[in-house]
């Protein structure tokens, strides 16, 4: 690169910081966009699993009970 890009007075410099700087917005209101469609995705897909839940009568455990447990991951049994 060339030196005025080192040189945080130069003019060239603030123009490439700026440019980054409009380059991270644009990419960080891309990425709040698409956490917002995640979000709403996953509201979907937990009241859809709580209908579904309702008409098994809660037969299947949740996802965790299932997988032996969050709450005891890493935790040893007493005997």
């Amino acid at each position: 690169m060339p030196d005025e890009y080192y040189n945080p007075t130069s003019p060239v410099a603030s123009e490439y910081v700026l440019g980054l700087l409009e380059e991270i917005r644009a990419e960080n209101v891309k990425l709040k966009a698409e956490n917002a469609e995640l979000v709403r995705r996953n509201s979907e897909l937990e009241t859809a699993l709580r209908g579904a839940q309702a008409v098994l009568g809660n037969a299947c455990p949740p996802a965790s009970d299932a997988a032996g447990g969050a709450k005891n991951v890493g935790k040893k049994e007493k005997m």
